[in-house]
């Protein structure tokens, strides 16, 4: 009967069903098999609102009486748990937690067989279904049960509460909750072996990183800290959640920065010299390079952003030698996919940071930008491509940025002296600057001369426009740096000829620059362009 009629039919005569199931005599076919059906069939089609609570208290009476036998008991709770879900409040759900809480106690010799297992599974999954992870946990009767669980039921059962968790809408702080998320992380991170296929530990991952982003201690940065330690410890096989730890305490470092608006006390300084350290070993940790060369610069940036200079010169400095393991392409689902363009601009995010991080006394005032530019030559670059070129251009404006007077107000560090006013007037100072420029500004012209050679004329001929706004935007205008730049706008004429529309209205828009300039051999060299073209 139960199994022939509508739902809907069913639910409004379930007392009178109950009371024909609770008379049967049928040894073919269980009781409690009886009951548990009609448990789905009330949830599929809620009975009369008078009803409910009868009918419940009626089947729960015979639940209590199945004690001896856990399998049907759990069955048959396992149903009218979700009905008692959707119609009644919290109160009547822990009453039937801790009826089957008692069960479990009783027969905890028998928790491990696979229909029990099955049977609090399918119960705890209604649970998460119902309500939200951090109310669960507020219910005193559902962390004892979720501990009876065992085998693969654990595991599938922890994958959804962090399914559940990562819903959340708010962030979390209780550290009883916490730490009941990391036993459940723990667990699903363990699953995770060299024969997990790739979708799967993608899942894992992201429901990692879901955990992590969903707490928050506000101000307490301290507490954030270690958690993120513990976070690094417990989840250390997943490469993708050791990046988001990496950005999350860089983030930690700067709403400290923040708090104190950039004026660091004794205690604060120590609290981001921590941060710093926590990169610092959990970079090397991660497996992709590409990401450990991001991280590595963004720390190294934030170190010098909160005056820790040893620490920013030990992260530039992995950066730069890190440099060289990176491949200059891969090939991704038969793709081959370059990583100049990635590496050129990582480079020069390391040239600019240089500009406020003085030199050392011993090995004096551009140690890093030499190791830097030892490393980028000796890079196997692709043929014909302008990265070397780029990088050079980049470090030429560097080096016309610490050859002036000052630094600019927007480049400065509280409490940080750069090299401009350690070596201000020091004639080998400014000696090393010059010869660096006039041998980066030779190369660059070799390699002009090189793609000339190879008919690259489009390209040769943006890397001279390149170098000429360098030039006359930022080098101190004399009659010589007047003359390269003469040559080198005429040569990027020459090389355009016939050449791509969007160069010509580059080369056009740099010469037009010069004639707003007041530097009188700017203005002259405007005019001689000027006639020439």
């Amino acid at each position: 009967m139960i199994e022939k009629f509508r739902p809907e039919f069913l639910s409004e005569q379930a007392l009178n069903i109950l009371r024909l199931v609770n008379k049967a005599q049928v040894e073919s076919y269980p009781k409690h098999l009886l009951l548990s059906e009609l448990g789905d069939v009330c949830c599929k089609a809620a009975p009369p609102n008078d009803h409910r609570l009868v009918l419940l208290n009626d089947v729960w009476t015979e639940v209590r009486k199945m004690q001896d036998n856990p399998e049907a008991y759990l069955a048959v709770a396992d149903a009218w748990l979700y009905f008692t879900l959707c119609h009644f409040t919290d109160e009547e759900v822990n009453v039937c937690l801790a009826d089957i809480l008692g069960l479990l106690k009783q027969h905890l010799h028998k928790v491990d067989s696979e229909d029990m297992q099955e049977h609090l599974h399918s119960i705890i999954q209604h649970l998460l279904g119902r309500y939200d992870f951090v109310k669960l946990c507020s219910m005193e009767k559902f962390l004892p049960l979720l501990d009876n669980l065992k085998g693969a039921s654990q595991l599938e059962v922890n994958k959804a509460i962090l399914v559940n968790f990562s819903k959340l809408t708010r962030t979390i702080s209780d550290q009883l909750i916490i730490n009941v998320m990391f036993s459940v992380g723990k667990v699903v991170h363990d699953s995770v072996n060299s024969l997990t296929m790739a979708e799967d530990k993608a899942e894992v991952t992201e429901l990692c990183i879901a955990f992590i982003r969903g707490v928050d201690f506000g101000r307490d940065v301290e507490k954030h800290l270690n958690f993120f330690v513990e976070c690094r410890r417990s989840f250390a096989n997943l490469d993708k959640v050791k990046k988001v730890l990496v950005l999350g305490v860089c983030k930690l470092i700067m709403k400290t920065h923040g708090i104190i608006k950039g004026q660091h006390n004794k205690k604060t300084a120590a609290f981001i010299r921590a941060c710093v350290a926590y990169c610092y070993i959990t970079i090397p940790m991660i497996d992709d390079v590409m990401d450990r060369l991001y991280l590595y610069v963004m720390a190294g940036q934030l170190a010098v952003a909160n005056q820790s200079l040893h620490q920013a010169e030990a992260m530039l400095q992995g950066a730069i030698n890190l440099l060289p393991e990176m491949p200059p392409s891969t090939t991704v689902d038969g793709h081959v996919v370059s990583h100049e363009t990635e590496l050129t601009s990582l480079a020069k995010y390391i040239v600019s940071t240089l500009v406020v991080i003085p030199g050392h006394p011993d090995k004096g005032p551009f140690y890093l930008l030499h190791d830097l530019l030892e490393k980028v030559r000796e890079y196997p670059w692709t043929d014909g491509s302008t990265a070397l070129a780029e990088i050079y251009i980049a470090v030429l404006q560097m080096l016309f940025a610490v050859s002036q007077n000052n630094i600019p107000v927007n480049c400065q560090v509280p409490s940080m002296e750069t090299n401009v006013e350690l070596y201000k007037g020091d004639v080998e100072y400014t000696n090393e600057i010059l010869t660096l420029q006039d041998k980066l500004v030779v190369d660059v012209m070799e390699m002009m001369a090189s793609w000339k050679e190879k008919n690259q004329n489009t390209t040769a001929a943006r890397v001279a426009l390149d170098l000429f706004n360098v030039t006359t935007r930022l080098a101190e205008m004399n009659g010589t740096s007047a003359t390269l730049a003469g040559n080198l706008c005429m040569l990027a004429k020459r090389l355009m000829e016939g050449g791509e529309v969007d160069s010509k209205k580059y080369f056009f828009n740099s010469v037009d620059y010069l004639q707003y300039s007041e530097n009188r051999f700017c203005s002259s060299l405007y005019q001689k362009l000027h006639g020439d073209l």
